[in-house]
């Protein structure tokens, strides 16, 4: 893999490492917030009425549960290698043109935002390779045609 790909995808997964680290802090900020205001309130053993305390817990339970998947995605960052990739697979960089001659630049990693994130000037979209269109691309190599929803995309370059 010449030096221009390897920077590339470093600077990728630099990027993606930031967007999750990010998320991470903001959940976790969450969480304290979200017990803070649970315990301000009176709980369902105190008041038959108040069940708000109960509703932030669960609140909090749910920020816990988005948390540890973005630590978790940050766990798979940290063990995936920047390496040449010949096939499509979680920590390929792909850029394929579809039948309008439109050229799109993928990482499949992890989900982390539906916009395209705008990485050394180009535009990227961060996917899972376990979304539908993952799966589409799962296992294809360069040169490969790829169908999904009534689209054709042609892989000019899996690494």
């Amino acid at each position: 893999m010449n030096d221009n790909k390897i920077n590339l995808k470093k600077e990728i997964f630099d990027y993606c490492k930031c967007q999750l680290e990010e998320k991470n802090n903001f959940l976790g900020e969450e969480i304290r917030e979200t017990q803070h205001q649970a315990n301000q309130f009176k709980g369902a053993m105190e008041s038959r009425y108040d069940t708000f305390k109960e509703e932030l817990q669960e609140r909090k339970n749910t920020q816990i549960k988005q948390q540890n998947v973005v630590l978790n995605d940050l766990a798979l960052l940290r063990r995936l290698q920047v390496i040449e990739m010949n096939s499509i697979n979680t920590g390929a960089v792909v850029k394929a043109t579809d039948e309008n001659g439109s050229t799109m630049n993928y990482f499949f990693f992890t989900s982390i935002g539906t916009k395209a994130h705008t990485i050394s000037n180009e535009k990227y979209i961060i996917l899972n390779i376990n979304t539908p269109l993952g799966n589409a691309f799962k296992g294809k190599k360069e040169g490969d045609i790829v169908k999904f929803r009534h689209k054709t995309f042609i892989i000019n370059l899996v690494f």
